[in-house]
């Protein structure tokens, strides 16, 4: 397995400073005094112990974030589904749709900042869940709010230990996980899940499951552009946040030199927002080995896309963790700034290399050598004997 390496990240310099370790302490020593304060407004008895699993029916899992969130906690499902428990979702708009055929959800239930979502959230108190789990970082005195209206006396609501410890006043359990922030995320999430509940065993090889079935849409594509599986790239030049985005000069810069040095094809996907971004790099380089697939709502049209792939390169996380479950080799590009530690969102038990810009830089000062040379150390590794071969 690859393991990702890059000598020029280093933790931005602002984290080391002792103004910022000053400040950080007052600031946690004020939050220690709103959780007392809170703590006395909301009285929450607090639990230490892990509920035996055959003590578990039904669970509420909180996710109304974004795609990516979703994909990373699909191990969770696994655990709980293999244990008999049934498993309600609170979704959003974006993330919704990818498990909405997932037979392991029995209910999903899509977040509104509406009057119509609270008056359904308090109508599920007749589901009398047993367990509801809080895994979105932000937003806690929402999720508060929402364990108090849908649980019932007995539910136990379970979060993440967090850095505004306001928000361990509102929930029984807070499960820290140490040294939870140079884990990866799947790991975390599934220390959260045991530290909770007794399965018997471990769970921490519950794998990350996309539930989904292939399109006619992308077969018809492939064959139209003569492309074989297993024979093409997937490139996605979209990014979640100006800080990731990679500058489409260099994805062109990258495409010609890939195409060049390999047999391989190259698929361009990205948002409707960098569709024309995309158009204008398979137009220069006019090479019919570069193609481009048109942006999409349909979630599981680019599933499927990279299910057939040979690899990927991306600079969003939400494609690295569909790479990830679907086992798919892939490199990823990332940054220090408003990410976390690049190791909590790297791909997951797959092939992959890598890319981390330097500190306090935006991914798009990451260079075209650097991306190359990740893509060509990766490709020797997972090519088969018979494509070095053709190679030779």
């Amino acid at each position: 397995m690859a393991t990702p390496t890059d000598t020029r990240a280093s933790i931005p310099q602002k984290y080391l400073t002792p103004w910022f370790r000053t400040k950080r302490k007052v600031r946690r020593f004020g939050y220690r005094v709103y959780y007392h304060f809170f703590r006395l407004l909301f009285p929450t008895k607090q639990f230490h112990d892990r509920i035996p699993v055959a003590h578990i029916k039904r669970v509420l899992i909180i996710r109304y974030d974004v795609l990516g969130d979703m994909i990373v906690t699909t191990p969770i499902f696994n655990a709980l589904h293999d244990a008999g428990i049934t498993i309600d979702v609170i979704a959003g708009p974006r993330n919704a749709m990818l498990i909405a055929p997932d037979e392991r959800i029995a209910n999903i239930i899509l977040y509104k900042p509406t009057f119509e979502f609270w008056l359904k959230l308090f109508k599920l108190r007749r589901r009398n869940y047993d367990v509801i789990f809080s895994l979105i970082e932000t937003n806690p005195i929402r999720q508060a709010f929402m364990l108090f209206i849908a649980g019932t006396s007995h539910t136990r609501g379970v979060s993440t230990f967090r850095k505004d410890v306001r928000a361990h006043a509102f929930f029984n359990q807070r499960i820290r996980v140490p040294g939870q922030l140079h884990r990866h995320i799947i790991i975390r999430w599934l220390k959260v899940l045991e530290g909770s509940i007794d399965f018997g065993h471990s769970i921490m090889d519950s794998p990350v499951d996309l539930r989904y079935s292939s399109c006619e849409t992308v077969s018809s594509f492939l064959e139209s552009v003569h492309l074989s599986t297993g024979k093409y790239v997937v490139v996605n030049i979209a990014s979640g946040r100006p800080e990731t985005a990679w500058p489409p000069e260099k994805f062109t810069q990258l495409l010609d030199h890939l195409w060049k040095k390999t047999s391989l094809g190259f698929v361009v996907i990205s948002t409707d927002k960098e569709q024309q971004d995309a158009a204008r790099i398979v137009a220069v380089l006019s090479e019919e080995r570069i193609v481009q697939f048109a942006p999409t709502k349909n979630i599981f049209e680019i599933i499927d896309l990279i299910a057939r792939s040979a690899a990927v390169i991306t600079p969003d996380t939400s494609i690295v963790h569909l790479a990830s479950a679907l086992q798919k080799p892939v490199v990823a590009l990332y940054t220090w700034i408003g990410s976390g530690h690049p190791k909590e969102w790297s791909p997951y038990r797959v092939p992959h290399r890598i890319v981390v810009a330097m500190a306090n830089a935006p991914v798009s000062e990451i260079s075209v050598e650097e991306v190359t040379t990740a893509f060509h150390d990766l490709w020797q590794e997972v090519e088969s004997p018979s494509e070095k071969n053709t190679q030779r």
